[in-house]
């Protein structure tokens, strides 16, 4: 009996304490939430000072400030500023603010960027990081200059894009920590003094940039020169912090030539192969990682092609070439292959549709170098007429066989 008195006064006791025990929490979140309640109108009528502080003093009369904006900006960019005139508006319940007459100068004082007008439109989140983030960027008819000298380093209208120029890559960076830039009507001239190749100007440019984070995505439209071709379309989706650190960038890449001559813009570009003449549209992707070519393809529909595939060959010439051809590294060698490619020798016979993969791997340790090839088609009459063209020694093997036509996986 006294057993049981005594566990009924310890339960007693044990509910007394777990009953308090659950007061004090109820009483710390009581507190908690009115801490947060509290913090949440005070960052409420915080904001609400603030817009209106813009909205009826600050904006109407944002000329009055323009030597404080013009140092914000410059200071924020990393790079002397100068700004003709500036004007405020809204756009929605963000401040938009218009630069006229831009023009920037690098550190020696010479101009290097001249910007006829600037869309601004501030994001709220400045207030959060002290520092002007802006949530988009609109440039009318910029004029640019993009070069590569000697040495091989990237000038972007006068900047030096490299990691040794903390200044400029300075800029650079605030470019990519920008929500969004956006370029119309822009001329832009490419100038390689490392080729030693003529200026290169794209005109009727327009540029998207979209930053969130370490993730970018651009897309650019330009219009090159008639003699090269009618339009020039380049995507890409990107993941990287710094342009001090190209070697650590990754994503994919898409570029597309209308009614393109290929041999015209050997001046700037260096192909794969000897390409020494060819019209016609070509589209490719191709496939970054940390700052390496990892893959690549291509769809290609050429007329008058003529190609070298390799020093010691001669040129075979194609009156016609379609198809999609690609390419992959791998950890020990490399993969090529080809998709309903079909060719027409000039002079010669057409060979049909065909699709084939050749793959390769490196000698290690472990193993010697081998390889593999499989095709759904060949044809040894037509692949008989330009094997002298081609970097194999096949022609003991065809000779036997030039009136046959092989169906199958051939090995």
């Amino acid at each position: 009996m006294q057993t049981e008195v005594e566990v009924s006064d310890r339960r007693a006791t044990s509910g007394g304490v777990g009953a308090e025990r659950r007061q004090r929490f109820a009483q710390a979140d009581a507190l908690i939430w009115r801490a947060l309640e509290g913090i949440v109108w005070a960052a409420l009528f915080v904001f609400a000072a603030v817009f209106l502080v813009l909205r009826y003093w600050l904006l109407p009369d944002i000329g009055r400030y323009r030597d404080d904006v013009v140092a914000v900006v410059s200071r924020s960019i990393g790079m002397p500023v100068k700004i003709g005139a500036i004007e405020a508006d809204w756009l929605g319940l963000r401040p938009r603010v218009t630069f006229t007459d831009v023009r920037i100068q690098d550190r020696e004082g010479r101009e290097v960027l001249a910007l006829p007008s600037i869309d601004n439109v501030v994001s709220w989140r400045s207030l959060l990081v002290l520092e002007l983030r802006l949530y988009s960027i609109e440039i009318q008819g910029p004029k640019l200059a993009v070069r590569r000298d000697p040495s091989g380093v990237l000038h972007v209208a006068g900047v030096k894009l490299e990691p040794q120029a903390d200044t400029e890559a300075g800029f650079a960076d605030w470019v990519f920590g920008q929500r969004e830039i956006t370029i119309r009507d822009a001329e832009i001239e490419w100038i390689d003094e490392q080729r030693g190749a003529a200026p290169l100007t794209l005109r009727a440019v327009q540029f998207r940039l979209h930053n969130a984070g370490a993730a970018h995505s651009f897309g650019l439209t330009a219009r090159p020169p008639d003699e090269l071709g009618s339009s020039l379309d380049v995507r890409a989706e990107l993941k990287g912090r710094s342009l001090g650190q190209l070697a650590s960038w990754s994503g994919r890449l898409y570029a597309e030539l209308g009614d393109t001559d290929l041999s015209g813009w050997r001046a700037w570009i260096d192909y794969p192969l000897d390409v020494s003449a060819g019209t016609g549209a070509v589209r490719v992707w191709a496939a970054l990682e940390r700052g390496q070519l990892r893959s690549a393809t291509a769809d290609v529909a050429l007329s008058g092609a003529r190609v070298r595939l390799r020093e010691d060959l001669p040129v075979l010439a194609l009156a016609r070439v379609t198809g999609r051809l690609l390419g992959r590294m791998t950890d020990g060698g490399y993969e090529l292959g080809g998709q309903d490619l079909a060719l027409e020798v000039l002079d010669g016979p057409a060979l049909r549709p065909t699709s084939f993969r050749v793959s390769w791997g490196r000698a290690t340790a472990q193993a010697p170098e081998r390889g593999s090839a499989s095709a759904s088609l060949i044809e040894l009459q037509p692949l008989a007429r330009i094997v002298d063209l081609l970097p194999l020694a096949a022609e003991p093997f065809l000779e036997p066989f030039l009136p046959e036509t092989w169906h199958s996986q051939d090995r």
